[in-house]
């Protein structure tokens, strides 16, 4: 009887699943550019130093505009779907996928070894230090070269990240004083920093917590497959105690929070609603 009332409480889920389409047969409404050689023009992608450079198909020399940065996930991962992550700045598809080719430089930026001079494929640094400061010093160095020589504006630069770069996000964006104030926002897609601790020195939550201060009034668009904790009257990581859980909510100086994973509208709407949420 316990088995069949378990089957029967199942069933509408189950009916759901069999309904929904494996989500590799549905197509793409944007592909990623491909990866080309020679000098930075618009609407290539290319490899530019240690990161890979895009400049958006409506890219002008004079005029200013809006830059993503993107952290991509660890590497070596790979899952039955197939989806893979490289932990390469090439292997980066969000900030493509948030701006459409269009509107926004999107700037890639691999993490670094201790030592600077190699990419690391799994979070930054060197075991068991995992020291963060060469991955901060090419960071900061990438974003003023790139609004120096390819019209970047140093007021609209948002960082974003998957996985390992959601929660570079916070520990890297708002590591220090100098690296925090590079950001107009950031957009953080599945985890977050401080939720779950991890290798790396400083993971916890209260040293998260001491980061965000450095957030100030800036917005923050959060993905993220893990729960975060909620106590009255505590600040919760992942929001401000006067953001109400766990839907979508705009406020100046606030973390928006999505608990679970939705899908950014189609083109052309997209753009739109990304420039909207952190009000660029």
């Amino acid at each position: 009887m316990k088995t069949l009332l378990v089957a029967l409480l199942l069933l509408p889920t189950l009916l759901v699943a069999a309904e929904l389409p494996d989500i590799q047969s549905v197509p793409p409404d944007l592909v990623v550019p491909a990866l080309s050689e020679g000098t930075p023009a618009a609407g290539k992608r290319v490899r530019h130093g240690l990161n890979i450079l895009y400049l958006p198909t409506d890219w002008k020399a004079d005029t200013k505009w809006p830059v993503i940065v993107e952290l991509a996930g660890n590497g070596g991962y790979k899952n039955k779907y197939g989806d893979v992550s490289t932990g390469l700045p090439e292997g980066s598809n969000l900030g493509y996928g948030l701006s459409g080719g269009k509107g926004f430089i999107w700037l890639c930026v691999p993490y670094l070894n201790a030592q600077g001079d190699q990419i690391a494929i799994t979070w930054w640094g060197d075991k068991p230090s995992y020291d963060p400061q060469p991955t901060l010093k090419h960071l900061r160095e990438s974003v003023r070269s790139l609004c120096r020589d390819f019209s970047g504006d140093e007021t609209k630069v948002v960082l974003a990240g998957f996985s390992r770069g959601a929660i570079a996000c916070n520990y890297l964006g708002l590591h220090d004083d100098e690296t925090a104030k590079l950001w107009c926002a950031f957009f953080a897609y599945s985890h977050f920093d401080g939720i779950k601790t991890w290798p790396y020195p400083g993971s916890d939550r209260e040293s998260a917590l001491t980061r965000l201060q450095r957030l100030g009034k800036r917005p923050v668009f959060v993905f993220t497959v893990d729960q975060i904790p909620i106590s009255p009257g505590v600040p919760s990581m992942g929001m401000r105690p006067d953001v109400t859980p766990p839907d979508l909510q705009v406020n100046s100086g606030e973390i928006v929070y999505i608990d679970n994973i939705r899908a950014i509208t189609r083109n052309p709407e997209r753009l739109e609603e990304f420039k909207l949420i952190l009000r660029l």
